[in-house]
């Protein structure tokens, strides 16, 4: 069973939207407007760094918090990280 949290921004629509697809079906998105500049310009470097919390994922990018996502699932059944997307990865750490 996988368990998918696409998280979801563009610079077009300054829209971030989170969900989970659980048991052959996706839930209820978690979504929000970005009311200030999006912090992910083409070609510019960001730090994304997410938080693990007793109820939820705190996101934050270049130290800010920038969204949360609510726990669908235990944490501990969460064993990986996919990046899709005109991204390359520089570093990922796990603490």
């Amino acid at each position: 069973q996988k368990y998918y949290i696409p998280f979801e921004s563009t610079n077009y629509t300054n829209y971030v939207a989170r969900n989970s697809f659980l048991h052959e079906q996706w839930g209820l998105e978690e979504s929000h407007a970005i009311h200030q500049r999006s912090p992910f310009i083409r070609g510019q470097t960001f730090i994304l760094e997410i938080f693990v919390t007793s109820s939820n994922y705190m996101v934050s990018v270049n130290g800010k918090h920038f969204c949360s996502y609510q726990h669908r699932l235990p944490p501990s059944a969460v064993d990986s990280f996919e990046i899709h997307g005109d991204v390359a990865v520089k570093k990922n750490r796990s603490l």
